[in-house]
This record gives structure tokens, sequence and C-alpha cells, in this order.
């Protein structure tokens, strides 16, 4: 069995969430929208394996960014 950690999404991070998503309904096709879900997704998967995976914050040791696309 993998050792996986659970996400705790905090509200603002959800919101935050919910508003990007709504932002790129508006803006992007279904097909990039998808793709967009299938990056976070994978990156998601990857946190949930290695939370120590990505850089740090510069702000906080506590924090990790990442990246998912250009």
């Amino acid at each position: 069995m993998e050792n996986t950690y659970k996400l705790i999404w905090s509200k603002e991070a959800l919101s935050n969430l919910k508003n990007l998503i709504d932002y790129l309904e508006d803006r992007w096709i279904t097909k990039e929208i998808q793709k967009f879900s299938r990056l976070l997704d994978k990156k998601l998967q990857l946190i949930e394996r290695n939370p120590l995976l990505f850089q740090a914050s510069p702000n906080s040791n506590e924090l990790r960014r990442c990246i998912l696309s250009k």
C-alpha cells in the first residue's frame, strides 16, 4: 500500500479555486478546461504522495508552491 497524505483545503483556497474555475469557464473552451482539470488532479495526487516535492514558498517554509503550466 502506498503512503499518502490527506489534502485539507482551507475555505479561502476553495473559494479561490471556485473563482478560478468561474473565470476559466467564461474565457476558455471546454477542451482547455478539461486539460487544466487533468493537470490540477495530477499535481494534487503528487502532493498527496509527497508533500515536500515542490519548492518552499519564499514567505514560509511551511507552504509549498507548484506551477501547473505557463
